[in-house]
């Protein structure tokens, strides 16, 4: 998981230095891009998919035994918060792109 991180912190700033030395950065700004496609389109659906997940998930743990439903109410309750965090990244997403690469227009329309 450590390495993961070290991976993301070299990203972020070998994006900031590209944009800082002003070199060719089309080839970022083409792949922030595609990253802003995906979190405008993918997470949408995403986020619709573990809202519904996560209420046919309680439904179903009231109809359980006591066991059964603490197990798939945990389930339901995660699916929730898939959706939370799912949203937020979408909200935020494009906002932190820009900063990443200013000057360039990230919205998803909203």
């Amino acid at each position: 998981m450590n390495s993961r991180y070290i991976l993301l912190g070299l990203l972020v700033v070998g994006l900031v230095l590209a944009a800082a030395g002003g070199g060719n950065t089309q080839r970022i700004v083409d792949a922030t891009n595609q990253v802003r496609d995906l979190l405008c389109n993918l997470l949408p659906l995403v986020i619709f998919i573990a809202l519904v997940f996560g209420a046919l998930l309680y439904a179903i743990s009231q109809v359980l035994p006591s066991e059964q439903k603490a197990r798939v109410g945990q389930f339901a309750g995660a699916a929730l918060v898939t959706a939370i965090f799912a949203a937020l990244v979408y909200l935020v997403g494009p906002f932190v792109l820009s900063i990443l690469i200013p000057g360039q227009n990230f919205s998803c329309g909203y």
